[in-house]
């Protein structure tokens, strides 16, 4: 999910997460777009016109904008669908909430969030039906699958474990065993002995 080229871009839309700004029009930097010297005053980005400033087939920071500010990606991937789920075929009319097509991230975000980044990548984003986008998300979280018998195990493990553990650290509180087998615990790691 790098800069390279996709069907849907001819050019690079990215120079990855170690590429920064220059700092100074008086330091060398390359467009965070497409790589080239940057010249003049622009710090971030090829110049544009006017005309072109947010057309992302003609300006460098349309082609960035689209590609990792979220309001932007969402717009250009419904604008790319057409209407159509891209699931299911189904055209879908309604701007409504649940009755609208949705945009759903291939690779999850796992708590990305929806601030800049390149999880918005449009290679990485699908415009769904709601119940399509409910099917999909529902899969990569593994939800309706039987979990396996060692993670059966490893559950019943945590939960076991979980009566033991202060509710903060370095709490002096402990949930105790209903037959005081947690306070030898605590009483043995504190370097005391256990009352008889």
């Amino acid at each position: 999910m790098g800069g390279t080229p996709t069907p849907e871009t001819s050019v690079p839309f990215c120079q990855g997460p170690d590429w920064t700004s220059r700092r100074s029009i008086k330091e060398p930097g390359t467009c965070g777009t497409c790589g080239k010297p940057l010249v003049g005053r622009n710090k971030w980005f090829c110049r544009s016109t006017p005309s072109t400033y947010y057309d992302p087939g003609k300006s460098c920071r349309a082609r960035y904008a689209v590609n990792h500010f979220w309001s932007e990606a969402r717009a250009e991937c419904l604008r790319r669908a057409g209407g159509r789920c891209s699931r299911c075929g189904e055209e879908v009319k309604s701007e409504r909430l649940r009755e609208g097509l949705e945009v759903h991230h291939r690779v999850p975000r796992d708590g990305g969030g929806y601030g800049p980044g390149c999880h918005h990548h449009q290679d990485n984003l699908e415009a769904l039906c709601h119940q399509g986008h409910l099917d999909v998300t529902a899969a990569q979280r593994g939800y309706g699958q039987e979990p396996t018998p060692e993670e059966r195990r490893m559950e019943r493990l945590k939960k076991r474990q979980a009566r033991y553990v202060a509710p903060w650290p370095g709490s002096l509180e402990i949930n105790l065993h209903p037959h005081g087998g947690g306070r030898n615990i605590l009483e043995a790691a504190r370097g005391k002995q256990a009352p008889d």
